[in-house]
């Protein structure tokens, strides 16, 4: 399908790798400019340059999403790249897990001034050019931790459910200027961050039963109807139609669930 965005530029948060870096893969595919923002320089470097060789233009911004001014600097230097700020993609977040009663303050506030403040320092950098050239896409990463809560997540939890309430509140304010804004709640998805967090349910199962095989058959069971863990690509793929003012048309303020059915919300 031509999702009509070839040539738009794209700001993916967090892009340097894990979902980020698939989402920046999978517009690159696309046609479109893109523009990898992260902290991770290193990573992020990598990341541009198998992207230059996909034949589209890609840059790199060292950017702490929490600072309100350098989310407009991003901003300003992307017009002065590329003219045009089509599509935002609010990917960077954080987590910490550790029982409620063993966090803190600044447990708690790690989590939400990466996700939550994070979210609404990039679109509030972006909107007014968004405003201006009356077009746009706003995609929110939540995670279904914001939608039924996890365990160990508390901080987490809250700062994906308030990404969700952002993201109702934005859509009623820029639907007039043409510009959508939408979530998506992933599910276990097999990345960087994720990963420790099965190795550890895994050990668990393994103490109780030797058996780990049948133990982990169990636990990809309970999580969704289709019986395993999610890729990158599922996230980015989702995004990706988002992003398209041609098959999405008609849809903002809502938040998907790309989980293999383990919420069904």
């Amino acid at each position: 399908m031509d999702y009509e965005i070839r040539g738009k530029t794209v700001i993916v948060t967090g892009g340097a790798r894990g979902l980020g870096k698939s989402m920046v893969r999978t517009f690159a595919e696309e046609g479109c400019n893109v523009v990898v923002c992260d902290l991770d320089e290193k990573n992020m470097a990598i990341t541009v340059e198998e992207v230059k060789k996909m034949g589209v233009k890609c840059i790199s911004y060292k950017l702490d999403v929490t600072k309100l001014d350098m989310a407009y600097s991003m901003a300003e230097a992307v017009m002065k790249e590329f003219g045009t700020i089509d599509i935002l993609v609010n990917n960077a977040g954080t987590t910490h897990p550790k029982n409620f009663w063993e966090t803190d303050r600044a447990d708690w506030e790690a989590d939400i001034e990466t996700s939550l403040y994070g979210t609404l320092c990039c679109s509030r950098a972006v909107v007014p050019y968004m405003i201006k050239q009356n077009s746009g896409r706003i995609i929110n990463i939540s995670s279904n931790a914001g939608r039924v809560g996890f365990r160990k997540e508390i901080g987490y939890c809250a700062a994906k459910a308030g990404i969700l309430g952002v993201t109702k509140a934005l859509a009623q304010e820029l639907a007039s200027y043409d510009i959508a804004v939408n979530a998506i709640a992933p599910g276990f998805i097999l990345t960087e961050m994720v990963k420790p967090l099965i190795e550890e349910e895994e050990k668990r199962f393994e103490k109780m039963n030797p058996d780990v095989r049948k133990e982990r058959e169990r636990l990809l069971s309970k999580i969704n109807p289709l019986g395993r863990y999610g890729y990158p690509e599922d996230i980015a793929y989702m995004a990706l139609f988002l992003s398209s003012a041609k098959a999405a048309r008609y849809i903002t303020g809502q938040t998907y669930s790309v989980d293999g059915g383990g919420t069904m919300l």
